[in-house]
């Protein structure tokens, strides 16, 4: 929480929503007002644990603009976001995601992106079939969307796994024609306790 926290500061972002759910106490404790961090704070508890974009749609009233979005087990460099978001800045795209690239077993337990020949994101395969992945690319769960998405967050759809998840958002924003770009960034570290 803390690197994520600091790499939200070093990009410029002054007001955090957290969504907590598993250890919400603790979050909360930790993060407290957000002032030990420079950061306005308000932490939001997801009413069930359904999938990411549950999550999201508990925080929708915070989205005003363009927006970071992000699981906040990664331990990140204080750089990270700020090139996300310089990326942002300088492209056209209206939704914007951090690539990692991944081994073929990793894509088949996380995913894949579907890009167009001029590089654009056609779409995320959640957990691609071994073998079956469109790239080797995957999205790490560290977007920034535009507040647009407030909308999607109304009609949320049971994936086949029986979550709400932030990809099945972003596909069905990408087949409305929002553009979608990615970033390659080195994978971020995962966060294990």
């Amino acid at each position: 929480m803390a690197t994520t926290l600091e790499a939200l500061v070093f990009a410029g972002v002054h007001q955090v929503c957290l969504v907590t759910g598993h250890l919400a106490g603790q979050v909360e404790a930790f993060v407290g007002d957000g002032r030990a961090w420079g950061v306005e704070a308000t932490c939001l508890r997801q009413p069930a644990l359904l999938g990411t974009a549950q999550a999201l749609q508990t925080a929708a009233a915070f989205i005003q603009g363009p927006t970071f979005v992000l699981a906040a087990d990664y331990v990140l460099p204080p750089d990270y976001l700020a090139a996300l978001k310089r990326a942002y800045q300088a492209g056209p795209a209206g939704i914007l995601i951090s690539l990692k690239r991944l081994s073929p077993a990793e894509l088949a337990q996380r995913s894949s992106v579907r890009l167009a020949e001029d590089g654009r994101i056609l779409e995320i395969v959640e957990k691609p079939a071994p073998g079956a992945a469109p790239s080797p690319l995957g999205a790490s769960l560290i977007y920034i969307v535009p507040a647009a998405i407030r909308d999607y967050l109304e009609d949320l759809r049971l994936s086949g796994r029986g979550e709400y998840e932030i990809t099945d958002v972003i596909n069905r924003m990408i087949g409305d024609g929002f553009q979608a770009a990615g970033l390659l960034q080195p994978a971020p570290q995962e966060w294990t306790p």
